[in-house]
Order: C-alpha cells, then sequence, then structure tokens
C-alpha cells in the first residue's frame, strides 16, 4: 500500500478535487465511486498485464459513504401529491407515481 494512493483518496474529499466548478466537495458515494470502480480496476488490470507487480491499493481501507435517513409520505401526503399530479402532464405524473411506489 502506497502513500500515494491513499493520499490521493483523501484529497478527493477536498474542494479543490473538483473539476467541474462547483462550490462543493466530492459527494461520498462518488468518492467511493473513484475508488472502487476507477483506480481499484485500473490498478489491478495493470497487476493482470504485469505492468506493476502488486495492486498498491489492495489493503487501502474503502472510503465509507453516509447514509441519510429517508423520509416518505404518509398517507395523507402521498394522497395531496397524488390529487396534485392530475394536473401535470401525463410523463410526469407517471413519472412521480413510479418513484412513489419505488418501481
Amino acid at each position: 500500500m502506497g502513500y500515494q494512493e491513499i493520499t490521493f483518496i483523501n484529497d478527493l474529499s477536498k474542494l479543490e478535487a473538483r473539476k467541474d466548478g462547483k462550490d462543493k466537495p466530492l459527494a461520498p458515494g462518488t468518492i467511493q465511486y473513484i475508488y472502487r470502480r476507477i483506480l481499484k480496476n485500473i490498478l489491478q488490470r495493470a497487476t493482470d498485464w504485469q505492468l506493476i507487480k502488486v495492486n498498491p491499493i489492495v489493503g487501502v481501507k474503502q472510503p465509507k459513504v453516509e447514509h441519510f435517513e429517508c423520509y416518505f409520505y404518509d398517507e395523507d401526503e402521498a394522497k395531496d401529491v397524488i390529487v396534485v399530479l392530475y394536473d401535470e402532464p401525463r410523463k410526469w405524473r407517471l413519472l412521480i407515481l413510479g418513484a412513489m411506489i419505488g418501481l
């Protein structure tokens, strides 16, 4: 496990890591995606192709993702949303209803 890999992962949570101009740090889920899908796979492929002897990210702990408590509509709130949706175009009505029932 190399110092550079740990530093890279830690630096992703800094505001400077964003290259799209937004003024907030990368989301924890994005950092975890970069670790799991991108960095880990690139280094594993380099190991498989024998470009490097050992995958340096092996042993580096995966970044944690904070989970937030979800808010769900109660029965009365859901009924109110459904009533209001009937004044909206069909595509929006179907999208919102699908999201409400978990499609």
